[in-house]
């Protein structure tokens, strides 16, 4: 009787995923803090600065995320990149507006 496990197929690494998940996240809170900019004219309050933090912090611990499931050579390498380059892309937007918060203060 053949065995229906294939050992050729890789399953997907779970912590890829969440990698996954927050360089989403935190791409689509860059997005809305965009938004609620222009709509301000720029006069963001506070608080705006502290979610700015907040997407910068997430952003470095996703990015570790993505970069420690990377070891599993066991998993499928499809999220695994894509969680790499989305957090890649928040902080440096994070960095970007950041910096442009100190050059324009």
């Amino acid at each position: 009787m053949r065995s229906t496990m294939s050992f050729t197929e890789k399953r997907i690494s779970m912590n890829a995923v969440i990698a996954f998940v927050i360089g989403v996240v935190l791409n689509l809170g860059h997005v809305i803090m965009t938004g609620y900019s222009f709509v301000q004219k720029g006069n963001v309050p506070f608080a705006g600065g502290v979610v700015e933090s907040y997407i910068l912090l997430f952003g470095i611990f996703g990015l570790l995320w993505a970069v420690m499931s990377l070891d599993d050579e066991k998993t499928n390498g499809k999220y695994k990149v894509s969680g790499i380059i989305l957090n890649g892309i928040s902080l440096a937007l994070s960095f970007v507006v950041m910096g442009l918060g100190v050059v324009t203060y």
